[in-house]
């Protein structure tokens, strides 16, 4: 999987939204900037039976732009970086499959796995894009809709276990 310089990928959103805002300037509408952080709502979730699953370790940062074309009307264009941080552990594993061995023969492969750990990591950009309207008054709401891309910009997953027995069942033996 590639990996992209984040701090490159940050320098072109500063950069495009420089030339949006130098844009707006010379036009003198109104516009704004935004900046947002989350916490553990971005997560990978799944599901480990038997197991336990902590995946609260996420988080995010952004910035934002808002071009207004008029005071209703703006086009939205913001920046993510988020990062999904999962760890999972399962005390043990027990399991069977059947299998042929190098004579031909079926048996039943057992396996026992102890301890078994894993942690996945996965850095995004975020880069969504959208269309606001937003009310007249002294309260303001709005309604925004768009699309996003996002690129990976690096993934991770590991594990470990301390602990691994097999052993092969023949059952025409028995």
């Amino acid at each position: 999987m590639k990996n992209y310089n984040i701090k490159n990928i940050l320098k072109g959103c500063l950069l495009g939204t420089s030339i949006l805002l130098g844009t707006q300037l010379k036009a003198q509408t109104a516009s704004e900037f935004s900046m947002n952080a989350s916490g553990v709502f971005g997560k990978l979730n799944y599901e480990l039976a038997n197991g336990t699953v902590d995946s609260d370790k996420g988080y995010g940062l952004g910035l934002g732009y808002s071009f207004y074309m008029n005071p209703q009307w703006a086009i939205t264009l913001e920046g993510n970086y988020q990062r999904y941080k999962t760890e999972a552990w399962l005390k043990s594993l027990n399991g069977s499959t059947p299998a042929v061995d190098i004579e031909g023969e079926e048996f039943e492969f057992r396996y026992r796995i102890a301890n078994f750990k894993e942690n996945q990591t996965l850095d995004v950009i975020h880069i969504p894009l959208a269309l606001q309207f937003q009310t007249d008054g002294e309260t303001k709401w709005y309604v925004r809709a768009g699309g996003q891309v996002g690129i990976i910009l690096s993934s991770e997953y590991k594990s470990s276990i301390e602990g691994l027995s097999t052993s092969g069942y023949y059952s025409q033996y028995d």
